[in-house]
C-alpha cells in the first residue's frame, strides 16, 4: 500500500458546498458541460452526483463531498481519545510502544465490536498500515526515544516540593531584591577518557562498524562549573583522581581554572570549602553586595565552614529539592547537555588527529576547554534559568501536566493533599483530557461541540477501563509509618537554624571521635600473672586467662590509663571444646 501517494490531478477534490451549487443549477435546466465550466468542477464528478441525487441519495451538504474514510475502523472521536490516552501515557511515564499501541488498537475494536481486516485478526494487533495512517492524523504524536529517568527523581520532583522551593526563592528576593547578575547557579558534572563513538559513513551492509577507543571503561574528572542569569559564566574547577595535585594538570584548560585531585576524583566536603572560595573570589559578592547561589544539598556541600563562608561574604546559598536537578537546575537543563555533546565529539577528534596514542586524563583539559566555550554560551545558559523559572521569577513555569508522573508513586493520603482547586492533579485515573473541538458562535454548533468532546472524553474512560492507567500499588505499610519517613526540601542553609543544624551535627562527629580515642583494644597474651582469674555471672567456674608465646608490638603492650576498655581473652578449663570467649571490661 502507498503511504504517501501525492495526487497528480484535481479530481476527487470538489467542495461539498460548491458541488451541490453545481447540482442545482443543473436541475433548474442548464446542461452539464455548461456548468462544469462556468463553476470550473470536473464534468464527469459533477455527473456522478446529479444522478446521485436523482436517485434521492444526496440531501445533505456532506453527501456532495469526496468520503475516503469507508474503511476507516474507528471514528475520529475514538481515535482523538485513543491519541490522549497515549499522551497521558508518556506524561505519566509509562509510554506505550508501537507494537503495544497496536494491541491496544486491536483490544478496543474487539471491545466495540468494530469492523477490523482478517490479519487484525490474526496477529491479535492493529497492522503497520494503520499504525502509519493514525500517527499521520494525529501529527502530535510521534515516534521518541525517551531519557531514562529513575523512579526516585519522578518521585522527587512532584507540587509540593517544586511549591516549598519557589515560596522560599519569592520570599528571599523580596526580602533582599536580588539583581539577575547576582543569581547563581553551581553544579558538578563529569568527563571521562572514553566517551560513545558519534555516527560515521561506512559501507553499506556490513555488519560491524568499529571506531577507536582508549579504554572499555574510561577515568573520570570531576568539572564545577558556576552561571549566573546574566549569562556569565565562572572559571570553572577541575578535581582529578590523584592524590596530590600538579600544575601540569590543567594544561589546556579555561583562563582561571582551579585544579584539584581527589583520590577517587570526586568531590567531597573538605574540597568544597576550596571550590566556594575560588567562586567567591569571582563573584565579588559581600555583606554590602550580596549575591545568591542555587545548587543541589549533596552532603559534601552542607558543612559547617561552607555555611560560615557564604555568611561572611553576603551569600546566600539555596539548596533545591531532592532529586529535582533534571527540572530546577539551570545548568542541567539547557548547558550541560550541548557541554557533554561537544566534548564527545572533540575528544573523537582527538583520537582521529592522533592515531597510535591512548587519550589520558592530562590530555582532556584541552578537551573541555573546546566544549566548555562553544557550550556555555549566554543563549544557553539564560534559557536554562528562564527554563527553570528561577529568572525572570515564575512560580508557574510548570503545569500540572508536569506533575502527572509523580501522581504514579503517591499514597492515597498524599495525592488527596496534593489536589489543586481545578482539578485532581494528584490522581491519573481523574485526568480529563482537553476537548479538541473547536467552540462555535452559534448555539447549535456549539451543541454539536459540546457532543464531540463529549464522545472524545468517553473514548478516553472506555481505554482507561480496558488498559487502567499506572498507579502505585497499595502496600501493607500503614499511614502512620509512612508519615514518619521526613523527605527533605528546599532550605536556606545560611539561615541560623540551618547554621545551629550543622553545628550539632559537627559537635556530634566530634563526640564519636573523642569516645574512638579512649577506647584502646589491648589483646595481650604474654603473661598469666598480668590479670587474675574471673567469676562471670556469680557462677563458681574459674575462667583462666589464654596467653599465647607470640611477641607483639611495643604499641599493644601500653598500659592502660583509667576509664580505659581492655580486650581480654579467657578460657574455659576443663571443657572439651576448649570454648574461648571475649569480654569488655573497664579498669578501675
Amino acid at each position: 500500500m502507498v503511504r504517501k501517494y501525492l495526487a497528480k490531478t484535481d479530481r476527487g477534490r470538489a467542495d461539498g458546498n460548491l458541488m451541490e451549487r453545481a447540482v442545482d443549477e443543473v436541475v433548474k435546466g442548464k446542461s452539464i458541460r455548461e456548468v462544469s465550466r462556468l463553476l470550473d468542477v470536473n464534468r464527469i464528478t459533477l455527473s456522478r452526483y446529479v444522478k446521485k441525487f436523482q436517485a434521492g441519495q444526496a440531501e445533505k451538504t456532506k453527501d456532495y463531498a469526496p468520503n475516503y474514510n469507508t474503511r476507516q475502523v474507528f471514528t475520529e472521536e475514538e481515535e482523538d481519545g485513543l491519541s490522549e490516552y497515549i499522551v497521558t501515557c508518556s506524561q505519566l511515564f509509562h509510554g506505550l510502544g508501537l507494537t503495544a499501541v497496536r494491541r491496544l488498537a486491536f483490544e478496543y475494536a474487539m471491545k466495540k465490536d468494530k469492523t477490523c481486516p482478517d490479519s487484525w485478526k490474526h496477529n491479535c494487533m492493529a497492522g503497520k498500515d494503520w499504525m502509519a495512517g493514525f500517527m499521520k492524523r494525529h501529527c502530535k504524536i510521534s515516534l521518541r526515544l525517551p531519557e531514562s529517568t529513575s523512579v526516585a527523581r519522578v518521585q522527587g520532583f512532584n507540587k509540593k516540593s517544586v511549591g516549598e522551593f519557589f515560596d522560599i526563592w519569592t520570599k528571599t528576593q523580596a526580602e533582599k531584591i536580588f539583581g539577575p547578575e547576582s543569581v547563581y547557579n553551581l553544579d558538578e558534572t563529569g568527563i571521562t577518557t572514553v566517551q560513545n563513538v558519534p555516527k560515521i559513513l561506512a559501507t553499506r551492509g556490513q555488519k560491524q562498524v568499529g571506531q577507536i577507543a582508549a579504554a572499555e571503561r574510561g577515568t573520570l574528572i570531576t568539572v564545577c562549573c558556576c552561571v549566573n542569569a546574566i549569562g556569565r559564566s565562572l572559571p570553572p574547577v577541575m578535581i582529578f583522581p590523584r592524590v596530590h595535585f600538579k600544575d601540569y594538570m590543567t594544561k589546556g584548560s579555561p583562563t582561571g581554572t582551579l585544579g584539584l585531585a581527589t583520590k577517587s576524583g570526586w568531590m567531597n566536603s573538605d574540597l568544597f570549602p576550596l571550590v566556594l572560595q575560588h567562586f567567591i573570589k569571582h563573584i565579588g559578592c559581600s555583606t554590602e553586595n550580596p549575591a545568591v547561589l542555587f545548587m543541589d544539598n549533596h552532603e559534601s556541600h552542607l558543612s559547617l565552614e561552607v555555611i560560615e563562608m557564604a555568611r561572611k561574604h553576603g551569600l546566600t546559598i539555596i539548596t533545591l529539592p531532592p532529586h529535582t536537578s533534571h527540572k530546577l537546575q539551570p545548568l542541567d537543563v539547557s548547558v550541560y547537555g550541548p557541554l557533554k555533546a561537544h566534548y564527545k565529539q572533540a575528544v573523537n577528534d582527538w583520537n582521529l588527529s592522533n592515531p597510535g596514542k591512548r587519550i589520558t586524563i592530562y590530555d582532556l583539559p584541552e578537551c573541555f576547554t573546546k566544549a566548555y566555550y562553544r557550550a556555555l554560551s549566554v543563549e544557553n545558559i539564560m534559557a536554562g534559568f528562564k527554563k527553570t523559572g528561577i529568572w525572570p521569577v515564575d512560580t508557574q513555569i510548570f503545569s500540572d501536566d508536569d506533575f502527572l508522573a509523580a501522581s504514579v508513586f503517591m499514597n492515597r493520603s498524599n495525592r488527596d493533599n496534593d489536589v489543586n482547586n481545578d482539578g485532581d492533579v494528584g490522581n491519573p485515573q481523574g485526568y480529563n483530557p482537553p476537548s479538541t473541538s473547536k467552540a462555535s458562535t452559534t448555539s447549535t454548533n456549539r451543541d454539536h461541540c459540546q457532543e464531540e468532546g463529549l464522545e472524545h472524553q468517553i473514548s478516553f474512560e472506555e481505554l482507561t477501563n480496558l488498559r487502567p492507567l499506572p498507579k502505585r500499588k497499595t502496600s501493607n505499610q500503614s499511614s502512620s509509618q509512612a508519615s514518619k519517613k521526613k523527605i527533605a526540601g528546599a532550605k536556606i542553609i545560611t539561615s541560623t537554624p540551618e547554621k545551629h543544624v550543622a553545628l550539632m551535627k559537627m559537635e556530634e562527629k566530634l563526640q564519636k571521635l573523642r569516645k574512638a580515642q579512649k577506647k584502646i583494644v589491648v589483646e595481650d597474651e604474654s603473661s598469666d600473672d598480668e590479670v587474675e582469674n574471673i567469676s562471670m555471672h556469680g557462677e563458681s567456674s574459674e575462667y583462666e586467662e589464654d596467653f599465647a608465646d607470640d611477641q607483639t608490638d611495643d604499641q599493644s603492650r601500653k598500659d592502660p590509663e583509667d576509664e580505659d576498655y581492655v580486650l581480654i581473652k579467657l578460657k574455659l578449663e576443663n571443657s572439651e571444646n576448649k570454648w574461648a570467649s571475649h569480654k569488655q571490661i573497664t579498669l578501675p
